[in-house]
């Protein structure tokens, strides 16, 4: 699954430090992913992320593997921020930034 890929490159060290402190993990997909799991280890569906640049944003919501796939180019660190989580989460205002290669994030939610 892509949440065990996540956790592959992670422990392969091929992790990317990015601002605040939250890491990106490069991928070879040639997108950028958004990967939400609940404090379970599960993953959420349904989560609605809007993904920014500097100059335009998109908005993706998470399929059955907890995945929010965009397609933008490389170069640019984006921002993801959960918009809207499917009932029984707690909301997350955090915001998320991406490595300026294509590359996937990790958000955990918290549930009710």
């Amino acid at each position: 699954t892509a949440y065990e890929e996540v956790i592959d490159s992670l422990l392969e060290g091929e992790e990317v430090a990015v601002d605040r402190g939250i890491p990106a993990v490069a991928n070879s997909e040639g997108v950028y992913r958004v990967i939400v799991t609940d404090s379970d280890g599960d993953f959420v569906k349904d989560v609605r992320i809007q993904f920014c640049s500097d100059s335009f944003c998109m908005m993706g919501k998470t399929d059955e593997n907890g995945v929010a796939t965009f397609k933008a180019d490389e170069g640019t660190v984006y921002t993801a921020h959960i918009m809207k989580t499917p009932e029984g989460y707690e909301p997350n205002t955090e915001e998320y930034k991406t490595a300026d290669t294509y590359s996937d994030v990790s958000i955990v939610l918290q549930k009710k």
